[in-house]
């Protein structure tokens, strides 16, 4: 990766039903072609889409950071419960999400 000014922590695919609209191929072919070593993708309370956001970005040369935006219970609030973004950093960590 060629010293990155910007990367995206936080995007949500085609696989964030509620709020996604963006396709996982299209985003990794623009973060190439824009220069940028990584991508994150981080669908909204599911991971359906990392295994082809991995193979995708791997076969374009750009950097998969995978993760995921969960819903977190408030326990002083349970009408306002708190999202919170989570990366994974290996494979154990994937298994844990």
């Amino acid at each position: 990766m060629s010293n990155p000014t910007f990367i995206h922590l936080r995007m949500h695919s085609e696989f964030s039903v509620s709020d996604g609209i963006v396709r996982i191929d299209e985003a990794v072919a623009k973060a190439k072609s824009d220069g940028q070593g990584a991508l994150a993708l981080t669908d909204l309370g599911n991971t359906f889409g990392l295994i082809k956001f991995y193979n995708t970005s791997l076969k374009a040369g750009v950097k998969p950071i995978m993760g995921a935006d969960v819903w977190v219970t408030n326990p002083d609030d349970l009408a306002q419960p708190t999202r919170l973004l989570l990366l994974i950093k290996n494979h154990a960590g994937y298994l844990r999400l």
